[in-house]
């Protein structure tokens, strides 16, 4: 179905997005779910893309399916439209999920949506975020920390106190040698 927009001949827009909109709804739970565990990828993040983008309760229904997804990429436009779905404690319970991904990007969006819902509790958060194996998502969380207020001496300083109590945290390890002296 999805293919159809492809086709130049006629406009099927209309007619995708009707039978998208009937695979959304709640009593087409099943087949949803089908199609997102089953699906092809190009489909996948059509459908997944399509059903974010328009209001309603099936957002909250298409993130849960889709959040356990192989691809990357439908991950994390999931991830992104986390406060659109979900509000207070179900919202803080599936950044928790994304906080975890695989994904580098996935995580970097849960960390920053996580700090600008959760006031008081920034610098905590990029605190964790120090210790991620990523060296770019550690480079944003100094980023955000030194726009919190924090100095250079400080992370490194952070650093080190995880290191004396665990040497053996590469994370600590290299954000140490990417900051320190």
């Amino acid at each position: 179905m999805i293919h159809l927009n492809s086709v130049r001949r006629r406009d099927h827009q209309d007619f995708v997005c009707r039978v998208l909109n009937l695979l959304l709804e709640e009593r087409h739970r099943h087949q949803l779910e089908q199609v997102v565990d089953a699906g092809d990828s190009v489909v996948i993040r059509y459908l997944v893309q399509y059903g974010l983008s328009i209001p309603g309760s099936h957002r909250g229904r298409l993130i849960l399916l889709a959040i356990r997804s192989d691809d990357p990429i439908v991950r994390l436009n999931c991830c992104r439209s986390l406060p659109d779905a979900y509000s207070d404690l179900d919202l803080e319970h599936q950044l928790e999920i994304m906080l975890k991904d695989r994904f580098m990007p996935v995580r970097r969006e849960a960390f920053r949506l996580s700090a600008e819902l959760s006031s008081g509790h920034e610098e905590d958060l990029w605190k964790h975020a120090l210790l991620d194996e990523s060296r770019s998502l550690r480079e944003f969380a100094r980023f955000s920390l030194r726009k919190l207020g924090c100095s250079e001496e400080r992370i490194a300083a952070i650093y080190r106190a995880v290191i004396a109590s665990g040497p053996e945290n590469l994370s600590a390890l290299q954000g140490l040698a990417e900051t320190g002296t």
